[in-house]
């Protein structure tokens, strides 16, 4: 065979080690390509961090809130029903479960959330100076 027969048209060439089986865009090089998946990777792993310390930071609440509400209802049953109060001074946490008691726990869950969250953006907008080109006047500091 001459070599003018290995490299006809209709016969397929083998593919050099420089050669791709799958054509790549000319503007995307495959460090750059890395680099973005690299990148999703981090912001992924930054959110699964975030929910596992929020649902940790709710399951030490729980604790927290039990001990707010049985001192709401012991407040509830010394001037209701005294006759609820066991010897020991403590109210079954199934008597707890009415709306007399309820109402002010969350009250103050929600003004403690609300607290939390006006002192969180106050010292993340002193800090990071988000404030400033919006104008928020109550957030300035000068």
């Amino acid at each position: 065979m001459s070599d003018s027969a290995s490299t006809s048209p209709n016969r397929p060439r083998a593919l050099s080690q420089t050669q791709s089986s799958t054509p790549l865009d000319a503007n995307v090089k495959p460090s750059s390509w890395r680099r973005s998946c690299a990148g999703n990777w981090r912001v992924a792993a930054t959110f699964l961090v975030t929910g596992i310390v929020s649902l940790a930071i709710r399951l030490l609440n729980l604790p927290v809130n039990r001990v707010i509400e049985a001192r709401y209802c012991k407040q509830y049953y010394l001037s209701h029903d005294p006759a609820a109060i066991d010897p020991n001074g403590e109210v079954p946490e199934g008597l707890c479960k009415i709306r007399a008691v309820q109402e002010p726990l969350v009250w103050l869950e929600n003004a403690i959330f609300i607290a939390l969250t006006v002192c969180g953006e106050y010292l993340y907008g002193r800090h990071s100076g988000w404030a400033e080109p919006l104008q928020i006047s109550s957030l300035r500091y000068r």
